[in-house]
């Protein structure tokens, strides 16, 4: 598909709107759009291999949480569904950052997390106990280390061999 890049961005950038403005309510919709955009991707079987990655970022978060950075206001299910759809940014979208110096992908990372939390705590999707300052100067260096991390280990799995069991 010619704009396989620019549909898969807008709807990344739809499911994190659905997520973050309806939260649980509306995370059917969230996983329509995850459906069809696995289903229509030039690389189901690849985009298949790498959404274990969100448990990477899932059990982060969870951490977060659990710690008394973050408070919701019921258990944030939209926020597991939000990073099976961030990590199938890797392969097309944000392919690119593989590609990158690491001291950018950090400086990216941390920059573009921090402000992707900020405007969900904005939107009313999730509570900064710890106030803002102190939430933002964790989240940019978890996501310092965590953008890079991720870019990599989709670009490692994409490139492997699956595994056969013949």
């Amino acid at each position: 598909m010619k704009h396989w890049k620019i549909i898969q961005a807008l709807n990344f950038n739809a499911c994190w709107f659905l997520c973050v403005l309806g939260q649980n309510q509306w995370i059917w919709l969230t996983l329509v759009l995850l459906v069809a955009q696995i289903v229509l991707s030039p690389s189901t079987k690849n985009d298949l291999r790498v959404l274990p990655l969100a448990i990477l970022g899932i059990a982060t978060d969870s951490v977060l949480w659990l710690c008394g950075l973050f408070a919701f206001a019921s258990p944030p299910i939209w926020l597991a569904v939000l990073w099976l759809a961030f990590i199938l940014n890797f392969g097309h979208s944000m392919a690119f950052l593989a590609n990158l110096p690491l001291a950018a992908r950090s400086l990216l990372g941390s920059a573009a997390g921090t402000y992707s939390y900020l405007i969900g705590w904005q939107l009313g999707a999730l509570q900064l106990p710890q106030g803002a300052w102190m939430t933002a100067a964790i989240i940019a260096f978890v996501w310092a280390l965590m953008l890079p991390t991720l870019a990599t280990l989709d670009k490692l799995i994409r490139q492997s061999k699956p595994l056969s069991f013949h």
